[in-house]
């Protein structure tokens, strides 16, 4: 991010065009070699080589995906701003409550089980229910922990008076 603020890009970047080709290019990787390896070697080989966070087309996209928010205005007044407002800050906890591994596997594996609806027709509403569900739940977890924090916080700075 600093790095964008100090050398900004001066001329025009479909920066969400670029973010969609390269999310393209990383799951057709996955099948072109897939599609390539199996008739050679046998067996699937490499086919993950671009579908960790770590790949060249992940961390590309991940750069164009923030320039398309670094570069986005959102009027003030508009609803969406005042929910990105409140939201905003309880991402990073939903995001490692979440991906936390114990949790994961709780969640996914033992309570929601979506797995179970992989050949239903309506598994796509499955698992964007069980999302909003995941993601709502673990925002309650982490507004509760920050106020929590700030209550902690308040009356640590009073005692010190």
């Amino acid at each position: 991010a600093a790095y964008f603020k100090k050398y900004p890009i001066q001329r025009k970047v479909p920066w969400f065009l670029l973010y969609v080709g390269l999310s393209t290019l990383t799951v057709l990787s996955r099948f072109v070699l897939t599609w390539i390896t199996i008739p050679i070697f046998g067996d699937a080989m490499g086919d993950t080589v671009f579908w960790s966070y770590n790949s060249i087309t992940v961390y590309l996209g991940a750069l164009c995906l923030f320039e398309v928010f670094l570069n986005l205005r959102i009027n003030s007044q508009n609803i969406v701003a005042k929910l990105a407002t409140h939201l905003s800050p309880l991402m990073l906890g939903v995001y490692l409550i979440h991906e936390q591994p114990e949790a994961r596997i709780f969640i996914w594996n033992q309570v929601l089980k979506p797995f179970n609806f992989a050949h239903k027709w309506y598994m796509v509403f499955v698992v964007l229910t069980d999302s909003i569900i995941v993601f709502m739940l673990a925002a309650g977890v982490e507004k509760v922990r920050l106020y929590l924090m700030n209550c902690f916080i308040r009356r640590k700075s009073q005692i010190k008076k």
